[in-house]
C-alpha cells in the first residue's frame, strides 16, 4: 500500500455519520482514507512519517457530512467526491467494482471475483477489500461471505451490519 510521504502534511479530522463519529485522513482537498475511530490502523499506515494535523478541511468536511447523512440526494458518493486511492493496481481495480455495486445490495467475495476478472481468487479479492482505506465511500460493507452471512469488516461486523440496515431503510428514490 503506498503511504504519504514525510514531507506532505496530511489533515485528520472527525465527521458524524448514520453509524457513528467518522475519521478522515485528507491531503489538504482529497480524502486518503476514512475509518471507525478506536480502528484507524489503516490510516496510521497511510501517514506513516507524515504531519498530521488535526484540523479539519472545513469545506471537505462539510460536502463529505453532506454526502454521508443524506442518501437520497446522492447514492454515489464516490463519484461526487475528490478520493485518491492509494494502493496496488489490484486493490484500485477491486475498490472500483466494489462501487459498482448498488446501493442497499450485495456481493459475495466470489461474485466480486468473477467481476474483477478471470482466474481471480474470492481470497485474494478479500485480502485487497479489507485493505480498503476509504469505508462507506468505497463500499467494502456490502460484501458478505457466500453463505450470505455478514463477516470481515474492519469496523466490525455489528458496523457492517448498521450500515446495511441504513442502506435498506435510506435506498435513494429513482430519478424521472
Amino acid at each position: 500500500m503506498r503511504r504519504a510521504t514525510s514531507q506532505e502534511a496530511l489533515y485528520r479530522f472527525t465527521v458524524p455519520s448514520p453509524v457513528g463519529e467518522i475519521v478522515c485522513l485528507s491531503r489538504h482537498d482529497r480524502i486518503l482514507g476514512l475509518a471507525f475511530p478506536g480502528r484507524l490502523q489503516l490510516l496510521e499506515k497511510l501517514s506513516h512519517n507524515a504531519e498530521v494535523l488535526i484540523q479539519p478541511v472545513e469545506e471537505l468536511r462539510c460536502v463529505l457530512q453532506e454526502h454521508l447523512n443524506q442518501p437520497k440526494q446522492d447514492p454515489n458518493l464516490f463519484s461526487t467526491l475528490p478520493v485518491e486511492l492509494l494502493g496496488s493496481d489490484f486493490q484500485k481495480k477491486v475498490w472500483l467494482e466494489l462501487v459498482k455495486i448498488p446501493w442497499g445490495e450485495t456481493r459475495s467475495y466470489s461474485e466480486l471475483a468473477i467481476t474483477v476478472g478471470k482466474g481471480v481468487h474470492p481470497r485474494a479479492v478479500a485480502r485487497a477489500v479489507a485493505l480498503n482505506p476509504i469505508l462507506i465511500l468505497i463500499p467494502c460493507h456490502r460484501v458478505i461471505s457466500k453463505s450470505g452471512e455478514l463477516s470481515g469488516y474492519s469496523g466490525g461486523v455489528e458496523k457492517k451490519r448498521q450500515l446495511l440496515e441504513w442502506e435498506q431503510k435510506n435506498l435513494p428514490t429513482k430519478r424521472s
